[in-house]
């Protein structure tokens, strides 16, 4: 009795264990089967994809009657129709691949980015979500559907729902081992809170854009996302307002209207004055003064600077513009980058030109006395009939991101 007592439980735990080892074994070759059917499968579509890849619409046709299970040849025709605007026709051959492949990772993504286009987003929504494996693969397939539907209602002004698709977006981007790709989408998901700011302060909706745009700093943090949210500041919180807008000042001084951040220096000003804050007062005239003197070093305006002795001149085949150039400002300007805009015989050219170095200032009411561009080489001008003139428009811009200021149009006879 003692013995069988002994023996009874060892037996049940070898049994036990045996059972354990099997599953697992057969769970184990079941994962493999399955990875290397998908492995297959993916092949496959790939290298029919490849083979079919320059074929025309008849030769797909063709090929379509003779293998009408075929949905490799169907999804590629269904994008040929798709690009000539068929639409109808290009639908039933998505759906036709969708159907015929099983629902296929390969065929769910092609038909889910076609309904995305056609604006019905629940449907390809819907097959994102069905898109199947973890791979980087099927990851990003779902990310670039999700992108599509959100690129969809951007273009749509839905800017709302927008914002809701980048966000999907952006958390399978995440995930799919492409930093370029990934920064493409969280560059579309930060501005999508930009426009859908825009759309709040339009609606008198102003707590609801500044969260918006807070959101679109967290997201990435951009010198526009932090004008805009400088500018709603200003009827409210002046002190915060000109905090953003010097940051975005420092980053890209382009960007502000400096009409705008003038007066909102001499506003908080005004209102140091006021409250007999004398510490306030010294900061912001502080503040005041260092943007004067950088806005005297970036933005030029007209008469900042002088064209004048204007003429054409010709050396060894060669055709040249000289002009003087004299800076009208008390200002020093150490760099200038000149445009000129030739029309002769209804055409435009264009000769861009960096005119003043750091290493070679032009001092306050300097001037630089015949200056010479050469003109381009297609320009022949004792060829032309029936024209004796050539409009020349100057433009001037201090720094190479700066708006160009037109100085000058001259109309010359040669």
């Amino acid at each position: 009795m003692n013995k069988t007592k002994h023996k009874t439980p060892s037996f049940l735990t070898t049994a036990i264990v045996t059972v354990i080892v099997v599953f697992v074994l057969c769970f184990a070759i079941q994962l493999e089967l399955l990875f290397r059917c998908e492995n297959y499968v993916t092949k496959h579509e790939l290298n029919m994809a490849n083979l079919v890849k320059f074929a025309t619409i008849e030769q797909l046709e063709k090929r379509l009657q003779n293998e009408p299970s075929n949905y490799i040849v169907s999804v590629k025709l269904a994008k040929l129709y798709e690009g000539l605007n068929e639409k109808a026709r290009a639908n039933k051959l998505y759906s036709d691949a969708v159907k015929k492949s099983g629902r296929t990772n390969y065929t769910l993504y092609n038909y889910a980015l076609f309904c995305a286009k056609q604006g019905l987003f629940a449907i390809a929504s819907g097959m994102a979500e069905e898109i199947s494996g973890k791979n980087t693969k099927n990851i990003r397939y779902k990310a670039e559907i999700y992108e599509k539907i959100a690129d969809v209602m951007f273009e749509y002004e839905e800017y709302k729902g927008a914002v809701s698709a980048y966000q999907i977006s952006y958390k399978y981007a995440k995930n799919a081992q492409d930093e370029k790709y990934y920064n493409s989408v969280k560059n579309k998901y930060s501005y999508s809170y930009v426009k859908l700011a825009d759309s709040l302060i339009e609606q008198k909706m102003v707590q609801e854009a500044i969260v918006a745009l807070n959101n679109s700093i967290k997201v990435k943090e951009t010198q526009i996302a932090k004008y805009k949210l400088g500018l709603i500041y200003i009827d409210f919180d002046k002190q915060k307002a000109q905090k953003l807008i010097e940051q975005v000042f420092k980053q890209e001084p382009y960007l502000v209207n400096p009409y705008i951040y003038n007066t909102l220096l001499n506003d908080l000003i005004d209102i140091a004055m006021k409250e007999n804050n004398h510490s306030a007062i010294n900061y912001y005239s502080v503040k005041y003064n260092s943007f004067k003197l950088a806005m005297e070093d970036i933005y030029l305006y007209k008469k900042d600077i002088a064209i004048d002795g204007s003429e054409i001149i010709k050396k060894k085949d060669k055709y040249y513009l000289v002009f003087n150039i004299k800076n009208t400002t008390k200002t020093k300007i150490s760099q200038l980058f000149m445009d000129i805009e030739l029309y002769l015989n209804s055409r435009r050219y264009r000769i861009s030109k960096k005119v003043v170095y750091l290493s070679h200032a032009l001092f306050p009411y300097g001037v630089i006395m015949g200056y010479k561009i050469q003109l381009p080489s297609n320009i022949d001008i004792v060829d032309v009939k029936n024209h004796n003139y050539l409009i020349i428009k100057y433009f001037a811009k201090k720094r190479t991101k700066a708006p160009n200021t037109l100085i000058k149009i001259d109309s010359l006879n040669f």
